[in-house]
């Protein structure tokens, strides 16, 4: 995943985890009158499954199918390495801001859990497998994700009575059995990764209150008439005034007097408390699901949701009558133009260029031929409202394009062609011949991923055709491809021009559909 792709999706996650929460929010108290506490907790698992859907590879869009990594033709002239995109620095600038956040985050919160562990004292195992504290301040307590561990106050024996012993072990044992722990390692992780959230902090707050109420619940069911007991329990219990963000514990932060008179509450009846679970998981299922369905489709093109350029286009074959297209599209978007009887086609995408000072457009596609691709992928350069012409090869057969492109807007045009860093030649038309092309090879995660992308190597050419020289000018997304197209230019060979020549490659990476 690149900065860019990586910003994107943590300001995707926020949106998608924030309308979660304010769902749960809004939802917890009514829930919890109708269908319980414990159906009111399982409320929270919209949050981390809506944000696995936001994980999830996005969908894919119908797309005209294209190769899987083709070479651009090549257009002599000199361009200078081109900086990177003010997009990518304001990401790279934001990324390390967001890094430096979480490490804040990280070290705050491992500071809370260290005092809190430090406050303990020594501790030691009993007989019946529990742990004893040498401190009574916020315990007992459940501490350790995967192999949680239960800790006893020093006197545990002399503040509760025998009854009491037994309902605070039903407690913590609830909180055991009930994978508390992973969930409150999880809420943890998330403060980390979404530090600038404030309503996630509060959220994670609200969250280990109903956890406590769910686990008072469960406690309840398996001894129903233990409610003053439990209640006194409780009201006995030294309130710790250190937080745990990993573990179980009677911090400052439980609602006493709600759980209190949630005791006094009736239990809802197993077969509505059964339903009501069933709903908020099939609920929970559903955002994630949702998260993942409103995802931008993974092969679409950023571009413009207006029509911003009307093309006419003629595609036919050496010595033929021609069909005629016309097309109203924005820049960058994949269009696909066929002939009546489907054995001819052109699928490929339209941006605005730069030829000197003079405004151009760059048809970038592939034709297609009786289902077939007739030749390597074509590229088009004409100035606008200019007509020009592209023909494949000297046959009888071979496909002919010519098209002319009219911008809407001159002046957002060469502003787009400014932006996208796509500038043609300074006033040149000649065109090197590729005798022998490199086919990079697909970077094994960009394929699994569904990135695509695209990049430009700067190149100085001898007088003999062979490379002199190759650095990388300019790749989108930055880093994805630049080893695979490096790794392969030393294959290259243009046509001999009888001096050297320098100029640029454009590589276009774009999967089969």
């Amino acid at each position: 995943m690149t900065r860019i792709e990586l910003l994107a999706w943590l300001q995707y996650a926020t949106v998608i985890s924030s309308a979660a929460i304010v769902l749960i929010l809004l939802l917890r108290k009514p829930v919890r009158r109708r269908f319980g506490t414990q159906v009111a907790y399982a409320l929270w698992w919209w949050l981390p499954l809506s944000l696995l859907g936001s994980l999830l590879p996005a969908r894919k869009m119908a797309m005209p199918e294209m190769p899987l990594a083709g070479l651009g033709v090549f257009v002599t002239g000199h361009e200078a390495a081109s900086p990177l995109p003010q997009s990518t620095e304001h990401a790279t600038a934001f990324l390390a801001l967001w890094l430096l956040g979480m490490l804040l985050m990280a070290v705050w919160l491992t500071w809370q859990q260290s005092r809190f562990l430090h406050g303990l004292g020594r501790l030691q195992r009993r007989a019946d497998g529990v742990w004893q504290a040498e401190t009574r301040v916020g315990l007992p307590a459940l501490i350790g994700v995967f192999r949680p561990r239960i800790i006893l106050p020093v006197d545990f024996e002399t503040r509760y009575d025998p009854h009491e012993r037994h309902l605070m072990l039903l407690h913590e044992n609830a909180h055991r059995h009930s994978f508390d722990m992973p969930g409150n390692a999880l809420a943890a992780v998330l403060r980390v990764l979404f530090w600038f959230n404030p309503l996630l902090h509060f959220a994670v707050a609200r969250f280990r209150h109903d956890q406590e109420l769910a686990c008072d619940a469960r406690v309840l069911q398996q001894q129903p008439g233990a409610r003053r007991a439990y209640a006194g329990a409780m009201l006995k219990t030294h309130i710790a005034s250190v937080s745990l963000p990993v573990g179980c514990h009677w911090g400052s932060s439980h609602p006493l007097k709600e759980r209190v008179m949630q005791m006094q509450r009736k239990l809802p009846q197993n077969s509505l408390q059964v339903a009501g679970l069933g709903v908020a998981i099939s609920l929970a299922l559903a955002s994630g699901f949702a998260a993942w369905a409103m995802q931008p489709a993974a092969s679409q093109v950023a571009s413009s949701t207006q029509n911003d350029y009307s093309a006419e286009i003629q595609l036919g074959l050496n010595g033929q009558k021609a069909h005629s297209f016309r097309l109203s599209e924005g820049y960058g978007r994949q269009f696909a133009i066929k002939t009546d009887a489907g054995d001819l086609s052109f699928s490929g995408q339209i941006n605005p260029v730069r030829m000197g000072e003079t405004l151009a457009f760059r048809i970038d596609g592939k034709i297609w031929q009786q289902g077939q691709a007739s030749a390597a992928p074509v590229t088009l350069v004409l100035a606008a409202g200019k007509t020009g012409t592209l023909r494949t090869g000297s046959n009888a057969d071979s496909p002919v394009l010519s098209a002319s492109v009219t911008p809407r807007d001159r002046q957002a045009a060469w502003a787009q062609a400014e932006e996208l860093n796509l500038q043609a030649a300074q006033g040149s038309d000649v065109v090197h011949r590729v005798i022998k092309r490199p086919t990079p090879i697909y970077p094994p995660e960009a394929l699994k991923a569904g990135i695509e992308g695209k990049v430009r190597v700067l190149v100085d050419i001898n007088a003999d055709g062979t490379l002199k020289h190759a650095k990388m000018g300019s790749s989108e997304p930055v880093g994805v491809f630049d080893a695979a197209v490096m790794s392969a230019m030393s294959e290259v060979r243009f046509q001999p021009q009888g001096a050297e020549t320098s100029g640029y490659i454009d590589f276009a990476f774009v999967q089969d559909k």
